[in-house]
């Protein structure tokens, strides 16, 4: 389970990764993971439906705080 997961993590990174070597790292994908759901349990509480386009340049943001290899 432990090198599925692994695995599972480098294919979402080769997946979002533009030009250029693979920076792999499991603590950023966890980061990225938590990011995300903070981000929606926060709108979720505010019930708030992002539509704008500014605010979704925003969520992407908030979603690389902590991520080192970004």
């Amino acid at each position: 389970m432990a090198l599925l997961a692994v695995s599972a993590a480098r294919l979402s990174q080769l997946q979002d990764q533009r030009a250029g070597p693979l920076v792999f790292s499991m603590e950023d994908e966890k980061r990225r993971a938590y990011n995300e759901f903070f981000v929606e349990r926060i709108l979720s509480i505010l019930a708030v439906e992002p539509t704008d386009e500014n605010c979704w340049k925003l969520i992407d943001k908030l979603l690389t705080i902590g991520v080192k290899a970004a």
